[in-house]
């Protein structure tokens, strides 16, 4: 039992020290040259603990952001395999309008969207608009091909979590656009059929 609470109490700690350090990060400048190899590891650490503490959430994309840490080259397209995302209302309207002009459709949601809210249909559009954020249905060919760029904007926050209005967790997109400036992440493209 006294195993149980040390590992709790230590989880927590790492939790609090962890959020504090995010919070400092989201603040820094986001000039690539500027970032230390120290400043560079602790974003890495970041963005494996947001692959993997995010998965239970949106496994698309945990799954997309740990692969930038893979080992491909950069502009690879790489097959991802998801049938919740065919569950979303925007994914199935842009489908609908690609395949009936035989086009292209973007995917767009409201900012809203990308938080978490407490309800299924929100979280079917909160978990599919992560990872399809940026991307577009492709029907020229008759079938529905989603791509998506997987990169990160140089100058956008993401805001995960916010209570009554307050964001509660954020995270600074461009210090992961400074890792693929610094060839630590590669970015690609994913695409889900």
């Amino acid at each position: 039992m006294r195993k149980i609470k040390i590992s709790i109490i230590t989880v927590c700690l790492l939790a609090v020290c962890g959020y504090i350090r995010l919070n400092m990060l989201n603040a820094y400048s986001l000039r690539p040259k500027e970032f230390s190899v120290l400043s560079l590891s602790e974003i890495y650490t970041v963005g494996l603990v947001m692959g993997v503490a995010g998965y239970p959430v949106s496994p698309e994309a945990s799954r997309e952001h740990m692969l930038l840490m893979g080992n491909h080259t950069k502009n690879d397209t790489i097959v991802m395999n998801s049938t919740f995302i065919h569950k979303s209302q925007v994914v199935s309207k842009a489908k609908t309008q690609a395949c009936t002009k035989k086009g292209i459709t973007r995917l767009r949601w409201s900012m809203d969207a990308y938080t978490l809210h407490p309800n299924w249909n929100s979280y079917v559009e909160t978990r599919t608009s992560l990872a399809l954020a940026g991307g577009k249905v492709d029907c020229r060919t008759g079938t529905p091909v989603i791509t998506v760029p997987v990169n990160y904007p140089p100058k956008a926050t993401a805001t995960f979590v916010s209570i009554g209005g307050v964001k509660v967790l954020s995270v600074q997109e461009g210090l992961f656009n400074v890792l693929e400036e610094r060839r630590w992440y590669t970015p690609y493209t994913a695409m889900y059929l």
